[in-house]
């Protein structure tokens, strides 16, 4: 199965990982949301073409459980506005896209999807960090 190698790897791996998230910023860890979505969607990819089936739906669910349990459930419906129902309706948009994608193979659907995140993602890059203006900034990209 693993080597002792990659078991240790893989190990300092998750340990960084948890490391990173400890005492992150909102801003960083929305960030690191964006990026292991669009790194599991470069996955379904590479899986897809290769023929692994069984990984590709591995990597689809973790960008689902991503977008739908990380970025989708972090959003303040009570407070968060218009910005917050239109990153909702975006985020639902993309893990029907991801779940058509999945059962056609359709890899035009992976790549909108990592279009849309990656246009979430620049936009809290470019935010200065704990700015009230980033959500606006925000409902700006996604155009509420």
């Amino acid at each position: 199965m693993f080597s002792p190698s990659q078991f240790g790897a893989n190990a300092y791996a998750r340990v960084g990982a948890q490391t990173a998230t400890f005492g992150a910023s909102p801003q960083r860890l929305a960030i690191m949301m964006f990026e292991a979505s669009r790194t599991a969607i470069v996955q379904c990819r590479m899986h897809m073409r290769a023929g692994r089936m069984a990984e590709k739906g591995a990597a689809v669910s973790k960008a689902v459980m991503i977008i739908g349990g990380g970025l989708k459930e972090s959003l303040d419906m009570d407070n968060g506005g218009q910005v917050a129902e239109r990153l909702a309706g975006h985020y639902d948009a993309m893990l029907e896209m991801l779940t058509r994608a999945n059962l056609r193979n359709d890899e035009p659907l992976f790549d909108e999807v990592d279009r849309m995140l990656k246009a979430l993602e620049d936009v809290w890059r470019s935010a200065p960090a704990a700015n009230p203006a980033a959500s606006a900034m925000t409902a700006q990209a996604v155009g509420a």
